[in-house]
């Protein structure tokens, strides 16, 4: 099994380094909110081509760039290490361009008014990835790329609350 050379990816993948990145992340969502299509691409037994006609199939407009990326994970059987491919090639995409990925989480699809609040709080250097998880029930969690969580959700308000309550 080879290594991806992600020094190499983001020089072969030139101007378009930070769409990959993008597509790259949206097919590891994909396969980890998706048990249905992770299971299938993480099954030995299924052949190569079926493996990315499905990729082909559930991304059909995604870059050349990205199927070929991904038709060498399936080649290689590394499809079970696509959170770690996605999340070293945005930490390499993150330092080359020296801007953060971080990550908003909403009950439900933010109005433009308020992200682009949330941009001027982390300035011109911070790339947001919006997730909706409805079950955060309002408010936002916000994710930066070093690790630090800032909760602000009705579901994580409850929690704290519940907790409180316990003690």
């Amino acid at each position: 099994m080879k290594e991806i050379d992600f020094e190499k990816l983001f020089e072969l993948s030139g101007v378009g380094a930070l769409a990959l990145e993008e597509e790259l992340y949206g097919f590891k969502k994909a396969i980890t909110s998706n048990y249905e299509l992770g299971d299938f691409l993480y099954d030995l037994r299924q052949s190569k081509e079926a493996k990315k006609k499905i990729v082909t199939d559930v991304f059909p407009g995604a870059s050349k760039m990205f199927h070929d990326v991904i038709s060498l994970i399936i080649d290689e059987e590394l499809c079970r290490n696509i959170s770690e491919i996605s999340r070293s090639f945005g930490a390499l995409v993150a330092n080359k361009k020296k801007i953060r990925f971080d990550e908003l989480v909403f009950s439900e699809k933010p109005t433009d008014e308020l992200l682009g609040k949330f941009k001027k709080i982390a300035g011109e250097r911070v790339r947001f990835k919006i997730e909706i998880d409805p079950s955060i029930m309002g408010g936002f969690i916000w994710k930066t790329m070093d690790g630090r969580i800032m909760d602000a959700s009705i579901a994580g308000r409850l929690s704290q609350m519940k907790e409180e309550i316990a003690v």
